[in-house]
């Protein structure tokens, strides 16, 4: 962005011309990073924008700031499987749960944040995906990879114990939420 001599504000005409040539959408307001590939915009009117996107850019500006949060600088990622978008571009019937980890006992605890997101297929009942932001992302991701790998019935995956406080936990309850959404198993 430049500061044009005279304007209060950066003179950012030039980016915005050149994303939007390049097929880029602008939307400007406060985002927030809600989740992989999904930003929500509050706009200056009082509304919100869930956008979604293989690829987002948040501009900040000319003066960022960054909270003073553990961990923030580096944070731990972990992902397997499929994202949400991946599968039903694939014709999978899939849905996805997210859990911030802020508010979880590992959240507490650890005074960290951060998310964990699954992907479920519906029709086959079993986990295609789950990507983790946070503390222990590299540990839990595990019983994800096991999951995507043997396709291991979502059923089962929710009478799974895990540690307490985990990480792992937060993933758990989020199989838990899974199951209670497919509804019981039907006899064939």
């Amino acid at each position: 962005m430049i500061n044009r001599e005279g304007r209060d504000t950066p003179d950012d005409a030039g980016h915005v011309v050149s994303l939007r040539d390049d097929g880029a959408g602008v939307v400007r307001g406060d985002a927030q990073i809600v989740g992989p590939g999904r930003v929500r915009v509050h706009l200056g009117d009082g509304s919100a924008r869930d956008l979604r996107g293989r690829f987002v850019v948040v501009a900040v500006g000319t003066g960022p700031t960054v909270p003073d949060l553990p961990g923030l600088d580096d944070p731990e990622t972990a992902g397997v499987g499929l994202r949400l978008e991946d599968a039903q571009e694939r014709g999978v019937d899939a849905f996805e749960k997210t859990a911030d980890v802020v508010t979880s006992a590992k959240g507490y605890v650890s005074e960290s944040g951060g998310h964990v997101s699954i992907v479920v297929d519906r029709s086959r009942r079993a986990l295609a995906g789950a990507f983790i932001a946070g503390p222990g992302a590299s540990e839990a991701i595990h019983l994800a990879v096991l999951a995507v790998k043997t396709g291991t019935p979502i059923d089962v995956l929710a009478d799974t114990i895990t540690a307490f406080p985990t990480t792992a936990r937060v993933m758990g309850g989020l199989f838990v939420e899974a199951a209670r959404d497919l509804g019981p198993l039907r006899a064939r």
